[in-house]
């Protein structure tokens, strides 16, 4: 009877992570629709402006560093709603703020004054929902299956997403960028139903910035495992989709590719999770790192389209031997430490600061002309940095 109990409460439990595993895999969409082809949005809107590449790539990764710092800014607001109000409300803030910034970049086409509104509200956005996201995944998931679960929620998000750059670059070849925004803004309607459905959680001990800064000092390891991770993270997200865009000469070619790469490792976050759970976290966390270094330095010495799309798998790849390992990490120290918020606060403000870094690091670089080089030196450093953990 009791195992049946057990059993039902397991059942139960996972029916509650549905609509988590949803509304993160429909605000995926949304955003990476938006997102994917923003950095090339905002490099031809400056272009035509400037009529300078230099300045308009300047302008791209200002854009992005101003979002980081709101993103920040939006952490530490979400911190305080879940004290206050659940975890559920700063989800519901986030995807709010999603679908006002989409509106928002759409009308940027005929006033491209408003990407600087697009940039604080887009960092807002993110700032609530991943606080919310990372939050809940703490306290709904089973205690001894965090792997399992990330995998899942991966394979879920990964087939939704591996259309999405092909149905974008189609979508913008076609009817332009405004039928692109407004597909967006249809997933996050569809979120926004989904987000009904979740459980009121909340954190349940107030705590600060400068607390999270505090514990820097005596978890530095952790602090620059999140860090350097969220940089390189940057780096592909951001420069990456502008980078190949150069190369392949249009969105349809950029959309094409992303789809394909998507699609061969669809099935390996699940196995990752598992592999996680039952095998423990050092060898993925180690082999993740030195994959993602190897594939940012052969970006170094190749611009060929086949050598690309290998190194594109290969990161992805690698991201989720990476990604499934450190969330499943923060979430038992979470429940480890007794205070979900603090360690979420905690993570979430490092990865902030990985992010604002990597945004510097680029618009250094073009500062001096040095290119998308250094970006992917720097990016085959920083993908290392989860090494650390194992040491």
């Amino acid at each position: 009877m009791a195992r049946l109990d057990s059993l039902k409460r397991g059942v139960k439990r996972e029916a509650e992570m549905v609509p988590l595993f949803l509304s993160h895999s429909l605000r995926s969409a949304a955003i990476s629709l938006s997102s994917l082809f923003s950095s090339i949005f905002i490099y031809e809107a400056l272009l035509f402006l400037t009529g300078q590449s230099n300045t308009a790539l300047l302008g791209v990764f200002s854009f992005f560093l101003g979002l980081y710092v709101f993103k920040l800014v939006g952490v530490l607001l979400a911190e305080e709603m879940a004290l206050r109000l659940g975890f559920r409300w700063t989800f519901f803030l986030g995807l709010i703020l999603s679908a006002l910034c989409i509106s928002t970049l759409a009308l940027s086409q005929r006033w491209p004054v408003l990407l600087c509104l697009v940039m604080a509200i887009w960092g807002l956005s993110a700032g609530f929902y991943w606080f919310g996201w990372h939050g809940m995944m703490a306290k709904c998931c089973r205690r001894g299956s965090f792997g399992e679960e990330l995998g899942l929620s991966g394979v879920i998000t990964t087939f939704l997403l591996a259309g999405v750059p092909l149905l974008g670059g189609w979508l913008i070849s076609r009817f332009g960028y405004s039928a692109l925004f407004a597909v967006s803004l249809f997933f996050i309607f569809l979120d926004l139903l989904s987000v009904r459905f979740l459980r009121g959680e909340q954190t349940h001990q107030d705590t600060s910035f400068g607390e999270a800064l505090r514990l820097f000092r005596t978890h530095k390891r952790v602090a620059l495992t999140y860090a350097g991770n969220s940089s390189g993270g940057v780096i592909y997200a951001d420069a990456m989709p502008l980078y190949l865009f150069l190369i392949l000469g249009t969105k349809l070619s950029l959309g094409e590719f992303l789809t394909a790469s998507s699609l061969l490792v669809a099935f390996l976050g699940l196995a990752i999770g598992w592999w996680v759970d039952k095998k423990g976290k050092t060898g993925l966390l180690e082999s993740g790192s030195l994959f993602s270094s190897s594939a940012w330095l052969g970006r170094l010495i190749t611009r060929s389209v086949f050598p690309l799309f290998i190194l594109d798998m290969i990161t992805r790849i690698a991201a989720k031997m990476v990604e499934i390992p450190l969330g499943a990490w923060s979430y038992e120290k979470a429940l480890d430490g007794h205070s979900t918020g603090r360690a979420i606060l905690f993570r979430e403000t490092a990865v902030c600061f990985g992010e604002i870094f990597a945004c510097l690091l680029l618009i250094v670089s073009v500062l001096c002309g040095l290119g998308f080089e250094v970006g992917f030196l720097a990016a085959a450093i920083f993908s290392l940095a989860p090494l650390l953990l194992t040491l």
